[in-house]
Parts: C-alpha cells; structure tokens; sequence
C-alpha cells in the first residue's frame, strides 16, 4: 500500500482546489503536483507542520494559506480513526471555502460540499491501493 498521497481534489462548482497530503515527508513530494511558486515556498518553509502529523504531534491539518487550502493527513490507513479524522478535518476545509465564497449561511450548500470531498477524496485513496 502507498505511504504518500498528494492530490489536487477540486471543489465544483466554487472554483477552488485543496491540495490533499498523506503521509508527506518532504517538500519534493509536493512539488510534483502543485506548481504554484508562492504556496510551495510556504510548504518548504513551514516543513514541521507535516513532521508534527507525521510524528504524532498533531493528528491532521486543515490549513488556509492564503486562501489555499491544505489539507495534511497521516499516511492512508482504511480504518475508522483515518476516516474519522478526514471528516473533521473537511469540515474546517468546508468552513474555509464558506467563508471566501460567502456561504456562511448556506447549509445545505456546505453538506453537499461536505460530502462531495469525503466521497471523492475516499474514492482517490482506494483507487490508488497498490
């Protein structure tokens, strides 16, 4: 089974990307999926927040930079603690891309979107099994 999974995963119809780490321990593990200057100087310089989940410091990120969202996991694991924590974190990534898109009080809105990420992020991390 893979350790690493880095992945842009789309939020249609808001126009917006969140670049998915799991298991990432090195800033050239990014750089081949995100090419944006200014977010992978931020990954190089902010290195420790991946070592921090790796190393169980923290259990998961959701991070806005800027207005770039990332989302850092532990390395892939099919149980429910690696689900779990997914979901809570998509719901900080759903808070964020409320907000910048001005969808605060759209609920119905964020449950879809909510469920569009786990479904889709869910079915990148299958699909990916070695």
């Amino acid at each position: 089974m893979k350790k690493v999974r880095v992945f842009i995963q789309d939020c249609p119809p808001y126009n917006h990307n969140v670049l998915v780490c799991s298991g990432v321990t090195s800033s050239k593990q990014i750089e081949k999926v995100i090419t944006t200057k200014k977010v992978l100087k931020w990954v190089k310089e902010n290195g420790q927040v991946f070592a921090d989940v790796l190393n169980n410091k923290k259990e998961a990120l959701a991070i806005n930079y800027d207005k770039f969202l990332i989302l850092i996991l532990k390395p892939y694991k099919n149980d429910w603690k690696f689900w779990d924590t997914l979901l809570h974190e998509l719901n900080h990534i759903v808070f964020c891309l409320s907000e910048m898109k001005m969808l605060q009080t759209e609920m119905e809105a964020q449950a879809y979107l909510h469920e569009y990420l786990f479904r889709e992020i869910r079915r990148k991390f299958f699909k990916n099994l070695d």
